[in-house]
């Protein structure tokens, strides 16, 4: 923690405050994605997908589906990811420190991440955060 606390990103407020101390000392629940970085977030969206392919020695293929699977009482969620549409799968996280979307799409292969260090106080489609990531699911 100390170590890498040399290299992290100052969080900010809605008013572009930096928050003090710089950043939560303590994380939010799961830690909404935004304590680990947006390569570390590829790599996972990556193996996910081949799992979800049966193409993962690390996660088995029913997992992967379970796990996008929406759920029969809560629909708009599955096992830690939003699922949208048939082949879209989400997950997002925000905080006092920020704001993370992670997008893949199960059919194409692709995924994309995009995080912030301020808390823009709107949810990811109101900030932007998700047209980016879409944006970047296009490339």
């Amino acid at each position: 923690y100390y170590e890498a606390a040399a290299t992290m990103a100052t969080g900010y407020d809605g008013e572009g405050l930096s928050l003090p101390g710089k950043y939560p000392c303590q994380p939010d629940l799961a830690a909404s994605a935004l304590w680990s970085t947006p390569k570390e977030l590829l790599t996972i969206a990556k193996a996910f997908i081949e799992a979800y392919h049966g193409q993962s020695a690390f996660l088995q293929e029913a997992s992967a589906h379970e796990m996008a699977r929406r759920m029969e009482k809560f629909p708009w969620t599955g096992l830690g990811v939003f699922p949208q549409g048939e082949d879209v799968i989400m997950s997002q996280g925000w905080g006092e420190n920020g704001q993370c979307m992670l997008k893949m799409n199960v059919r194409t292969g692709r995924a994309a991440v995009v995080m912030t260090n301020r808390n823009p106080e709107v949810d990811q489609a109101a900030s932007g955060v998700e047209w980016l990531t879409d944006l970047l699911m296009q490339r």
